[in-house]
C-alpha cells in the first residue's frame, strides 16, 4: 500500500512538472504587448469624445459630403451627452456648411443629459445638391462641470442607401478627431446634480433665527448631500445628508452682526458628482432695543409735559398780575 502511495505521488509530480509550463505559457499568450489595443476592444465600441473641461471650444468636422445627386437626404448620429444646461452655460451644436467651413449654419442645439444612447435624426433637405461639411462643436464656460459629448456613429442618408458612414473602427484609442478623441464608453456618464434653489428670510435681525431652505434635484435619482456656506464666519454645514432627489432641507441660521451676506450652498451625488453653487443674498440689521425706544418715547412725554406745565404757569402769572396801565 505504501508503495502504491508513492507511485501516485511520482507520477502527479511528474504531470505537474510537464503541464505548469504549458499553463503559464497559455496565459502569457492571452496578454496584449503595451503598444497594443487592450484585448477589451473586441467587445467594446469606440466612439469620439468632445472632452471635459472649462472654456473649451473643441471641434470635430468630417470629410465633404457630396449631396449633388440625392433627392431625399437625412443625418442620424449615436450619441449620449451629459451637456450641462443650466444657466445656458455649456452647448453642444451640430453645423453644416457649403462653404468649406468659412460659414456655417447650427443644425442642432444639444445640451441635457442622455441615461443611455440615443439617435438624433435631422433633415438635410435643404443641403441636397451641394457638398457639404458637418461640424460637431463643443462649447463650456469657466465653471463648466458638463462631463462632455460621445458619438458612437455618424451616417448621412437617402432613404436607406448610406452616403457616408463613420463608426470610427478605423481609428485607435486616443487618436485624434479634430479636436476630439477617440475613446470607449461603455455606459451613460453620470448626471451632476442641479444647483440648489435656496429660500428664506432676506431682510433679517441681528440675533433672530431664521430657517433656510435648501432643494435640488439629481437625473439619475441619485441621493445628494448638500454644502452650506452662511457668509458671516459662522462655521458651514458639510455635506449634510443623504437626502433623496427634490426633497428639500431646512436649515436653521442666527446672524450675529449687521451686514450683507451671501449664503451658498451646493449638491453633491452619491457618485462624487457635485452641482454649481447656488446662492442666496441676505441683509441683516440691527435689531433696535424695545426698552431704549421706550425710553425715548417717556423722555419725550416728559419734554412736552414740562412745556406745557411752563405754558400753564406763564399763563396765569398774566391773569394774576395785569399789566398796568
Amino acid at each position: 500500500m505504501r508503495k502504491k502511495i508513492v507511485g501516485i505521488l511520482i507520477c502527479t509530480l511528474l504531470i505537474a512538472a510537464v503541464f505548469l509550463p504549458t499553463v503559464g505559457s497559455m496565459n502569457v499568450l492571452i496578454k496584449t504587448s503595451p503598444d497594443e489595443n487592450p484585448v477589451l476592444e473586441t467587445f467594446q465600441t469606440k466612439c469620439a469624445f468632445s472632452g471635459a473641461g472649462p472654456n473649451l471650444d473643441n471641434w470635430a468636422v468630417t470629410p465633404s459630403i457630396d449631396l449633388s445627386d440625392v433627392i431625399s437626404v437625412h443625418l442620424e448620429i449615436l450619441t449620449l451627452y451629459e451637456i450641462f444646461y443650466e444657466g445656458e452655460d455649456d452647448y453642444g451644436y451640430i453645423k453644416a456648411s457649403d462653404n468649406g467651413g468659412s460659414d456655417w449654419t447650427i443644425l442642432k442645439t444639444i445640451q441635457g443629459y442622455t441615461p443611455d444612447w440615443l439617435t438624433i435624426r435631422i433633415d438635410l433637405q435643404n443641403w441636397t445638391d451641394k457638398n457639404i461639411l458637418i461640424a460637431f462643436e463643443f462649447s463650456t464656460e469657466s465653471d463648466s462641470i458638463s462631463d462632455g459629448w460621445w458619438i458612437q456613429k455618424i451616417e448621412v442618408k437617402e432613404s436607406h442607401e448610406i452616403i457616408y458612414y463613420e463608426d470610427f473602427s478605423e481609428y485607435d484609442i486616443n487618436d485624434p478627431w479634430g479636436d476630439w478623441t477617440i475613446s470607449f464608453m461603455n455606459e451613460p456618464p453620470n448626471a451632476s446634480p442641479y444647483r440648489p434653489d435656496i429660500s428664506g428670510e432676506t431682510n433679517g435681525k441681528v440675533g433672530t433665527s431664521y430657517n433656510y431652505t435648501f432643494i435640488s434635484s439629481d437625473q439619475d435619482f441619485d441621493d445628494i448631500f448638500y454644502y452650506i456656506k452662511w457668509g458671516d464666519g459662522s462655521p458651514d454645514v458639510e455635506w449634510d445628508g443623504p437626502h433623496s432627489s427634490f426633497a428639500s432641507i431646512s436649515v436653521e441660521h442666527t446672524f450675529t452682526s449687521k451686514g450683507t451676506y451671501t449664503i451658498e450652498a451646493k449638491a453633491k451625488d452619491d457618485q462624487g458628482d457635485e452641482s454649481k453653487w447656488g446662492m442666496l443674498k441676505v441683509t441683516i440689521n440691527k435689531n433696535r432695543n424695545k426698552q431704549s425706544t421706550n425710553s425715548l418715547f417717556l423722555r419725550f412725554l416728559e419734554r412736552l409735559l414740562d412745556r406745557i406745565l411752563s405754558s400753564f404757569s406763564i399763563f396765569n402769572r398774566i391773569i394774576e398780575f395785569p399789566v398796568t396801565r
